[in-house]
């Protein structure tokens, strides 16, 4: 889980955050984590820069919901802080 792009989407569905509380035992086997990342599919864009990401929620009554980053926190465009 700790290196799964599905399980930290999963996560901040679910639970609205992606931390150390998702790595514990009892989050990552809880049966609505794994249905939900069983539903998270991965998709390369190679137009993206390697700091670039978007992802896209499609909803049971049909809406989708996107965000957008154009630059990663920790990225030389955003780097993090001490």
């Amino acid at each position: 889980a700790q290196i799964s792009l599905q399980h930290w989407a999963a996560a901040a569905l679910l639970r609205g955050q992606a931390g150390i509380a998702e790595l514990r035992e009892d989050c990552i086997h809880a049966p609505e984590m794994a249905a939900l990342r069983a539903k998270v599919i991965i998709e390369v864009d190679p137009a993206f820069g390697r700091d670039e990401g978007r992802a896209e929620l499609a909803l049971a009554d049909g809406l989708t919901r996107r965000a957008d980053v154009a630059h990663a926190r920790g990225s030389a465009e955003r780097p993090m802080t001490d």
